[in-house]
């Protein structure tokens, strides 16, 4: 009888090399080097809203911050704290360290001079900012 062949485990290990040098190499060409031409850049705060975002917003017709907010953040608006009485917590408005309202506050909110826009989920809103914030905060911040 006849030894049984080692060519099927040899094929099986190039492969294997194979799949493993293939993988590597395009992990590699996503490095975020500039020499390779992918740059990556600075990773975005998704819960940030920069001078720059809002004032191209407003470039293209966006004229409150509520309407910004709705299409460019609406994820910002759904409360996000919990609730210990029978009222479900709401997400709050803020403006330079004062409290404005609920989401309809935002309306009256002109894009215009804005530095940022700071969206606080439930639990970071209630350590800054209080019980009243227990729902998330927007916090909106003029240019000083």
């Amino acid at each position: 009888m006849a030894a049984p062949s080692r060519s099927v485990p040899m094929r099986h290990t190039r492969l294997v090399h194979l799949g493993f040098a293939l993988v590597l190499g395009a992990c590699a060409g996503h490095s975020g080097d500039p020499a390779s031409g992918s740059e990556a850049g600075p990773a975005r705060n998704p819960e940030l809203a920069t001078s720059e975002e809002i004032q191209a917003a407003a470039a293209t017709g966006v004229a409150d911050a509520y309407q910004f907010v709705m299409q460019r953040h609406y994820n910002w608006t759904r409360p996000q704290g919990t609730s210990f009485g029978v009222s479900v917590p709401q997400v709050t408005v803020w403006m330079d360290g004062q409290r404005l309202g609920d989401l309809t506050t935002l309306r009256q909110v002109l894009l215009t001079g804005l530095e940022s826009i700071r969206h606080l989920n439930g639990a970071e809103a209630q350590g800054q900012l209080g019980l009243q914030a227990s729902g998330g905060a927007i916090i909106v911040s003029h240019v000083r």
